[in-house]
């Protein structure tokens, strides 16, 4: 790691840009890159740790593995398609069977024409988090981000509770992303963005084990964070707030468009999701 760079994490909520939480000490913060040699640098004014407007170093094709893109409604895809305009090289993944099993149903149309490597990968097997990131390390030789989008989704209030959902949801939601991260970090990636859910803005009673389980990665943002800081890795989680991908009823989308500031659910247009990430990986 340069003398002087300091790691970063912060949570971001709701549906749109969010805001200026990035700090920087010194006047020229710089980096080396994890998979070349090359130096970045930045002359942006000082306030309080070393962090970067642009990517760091770019000078070899930057890799990402991204989780949770099985639907081409969902925020996972909308955001594999904004970095794949930028230049990414990306390994996705996503359980299509999970998707069968909800109200929405599977996409259609088979998620392997996308453009980019895809493979179904099930979360809930402890082993699946280190091949995902072996398989992509294997394939593009380094990783720089990891992106985990991924969730098991679970409607059951306290009298629906059982073991069986609180243990596969926190297996999927928690397990999984804590795992991924581990195996990411010791293949040397520098920038991980985790998703959360809004539980801790509004009570979310008939969603206990994804609220729960979700909820936990919030929590342990700032931990990931402290414990990758001397390898120079940011960990951000990001809440997305609501965003339409298919999954509501009328009357839900009907009553949570009225208390959006702006009259609407968020939107997954790949330029407006791609920004949340962006920012979280600079």
């Amino acid at each position: 790691m340069t003398p002087g760079y300091s790691t970063r994490s912060s949570t971001w909520t709701g549906s749109g840009d969010p805001g200026q939480s990035r700090c920087v000490i010194g006047s020229t913060p710089r980096w080396n890159c994890a998979t070349c040699s090359h130096v970045a640098t930045t002359s942006k004014p000082a306030r309080l740790g070393f962090v970067f407007d642009g990517p760091p170093c770019w000078g070899h094709d930057p890799f990402r593995l991204l989780t949770g893109g099985s639907r081409r409604i969902g925020i996972a895809w909308a955001i594999a398609e904004n970095l794949q305009q930028q230049g990414w090289a990306l390994s996705t993944s996503g359980w299509p069977a999970h998707d069968e099993e909800q109200p929405w149903g599977r996409d259609p149309n088979s998620p392997d024409g996308a453009g980019w490597q895809w493979q179904p990968a099930d979360l809930a097997d402890p082993d699946v988090p280190d091949r995902l990131v072996a398989d992509h390390v294997v394939r593009h030789a380094g990783i720089d981000a990891l992106v985990a989008v991924h969730a098991r989704s679970s409607e059951a209030g306290l009298g629906e509770l059982t073991a069986a959902e609180l243990d596969l949801s926190f297996a999927v939601n928690t397990r999984a992303t804590l795992l991924l991260v581990q195996a990411a970090a010791a293949a040397g990636v520098r920038r991980v963005v985790l998703f959360t859910t809004g539980v801790h803005r509004d009570p979310m009673p008939p969603e206990i084990p994804y609220a729960t389980s979700k909820a936990a990665l919030q929590g342990i943002t700032t931990t990931l964070a402290a414990a990758l800081a001397r390898q120079g890795t940011t960990v951000n989680c990001i809440n997305p707030g609501p965003v339409d991908t298919g999954y509501a009823d009328e009357a839900t989308t009907t009553h949570i468009a009225t208390r959006m500031p702006a009259g609407r659910w968020g939107l997954t247009c790949p330029e407006v999701l791609g920004q949340w990430v962006n920012y979280a990986h600079h």
